[in-house]
């Protein structure tokens, strides 16, 4: 994945290959039919081309695999009208304004965070309020000094919630340098009788982040996905459009 972001666009170029010879071979030994066995083939390597126009709220999409299922041209790009689309669906979102409030949520500190929290949170009743105030100290337990383990420089916390057949795991960890946060990693885990869900994420004093994901369901699915990302500098602007010339085919 590579992906350049600015204040005018976001771009994304994406490559996937996959592994599936074993599901082919199983699937074809059932007789399923030749159209599901053709696309899962296809599925061996997907390229995705993607421009967010943030200013104009429109999305513009290249991937061969779409361009052959929708019988187009393969370096065709499909774009949709993000703001049309939400007024006709008669959503009360604005893909403008909102993804600015997303982007400057990023810039927030955890106190910001944690009032915005407290202000979006409806206090109609007892319930509610109770609700909030058993948040608010599971956030303070958690997170305050004293619940931080120190090992060299990485600061950890840790928070568990079990049940009677559900465990649930947040850790977070911040590692300093001259008072300064320079890496952080966060693991999240879901886990019962029969199944577990795991999320791991961290980033290190290079800008690069380390991502994994599990996820088991006794005799259903198992899921294994490791993701490395360096982060770095723009050596250029995101593209607000495909480029003069392109084939661009309306999504509507």
């Amino acid at each position: 994945i590579n992906e350049i972001a600015d204040s005018n666009a976001i771009n994304m170029d994406i490559h996937m290959t996959t592994d599936i010879a074993s599901l082919i071979d199983r699937l074809k030994a059932e007789e399923v039919d030749d159209d599901t066995v053709m696309l899962l083939t296809m599925l061996k390597d997907v390229k995705v081309e993607y421009i967010y126009n943030i200013k104009d709220a429109i999305t513009y999409i290249r991937c061969p695999l779409l361009s052959n299922l929708a019988g187009e041209d393969p370096n065709a790009w499909f774009s949709m009208d993000l703001k049309t689309l939400y007024s006709e669906l008669e959503l009360d979102i604005n893909p403008i304004t909102d993804l600015a409030t997303v982007q400057g949520n990023y810039a927030q500190g955890f106190a910001d965070c944690l009032k915005d929290y407290v202000r979006q949170t409806p206090l109609t009743d007892i319930t509610s309020t109770a609700t909030l105030a058993q948040a608010l100290s599971l956030i303070n337990s958690s997170f305050n000094d004293g619940a931080f383990t120190q090992s060299g420089n990485t600061y950890t916390s840790t928070c568990k919630l079990n049940g009677d057949d559900t465990n649930v795991s947040l850790s977070l960890s911040l590692t300093l340098a001259n008072d300064t946060v320079v890496g952080y990693g966060i693991a999240f885990s879901v886990t019962d009788a029969d199944s577990n869900l795991s999320i791991k994420i961290a980033m290190d004093e290079k800008d690069k982040m380390d991502i994994s994901f599990g996820a088991f369901l006794e005799d259903a699915i198992e899921i294994d996905l490791n993701a490395t990302l360096q982060y770095s500098k723009p050596t250029k602007p995101a593209a607000t459009s495909p480029a003069a010339g392109s084939v661009i085919i309306p999504m509507e």
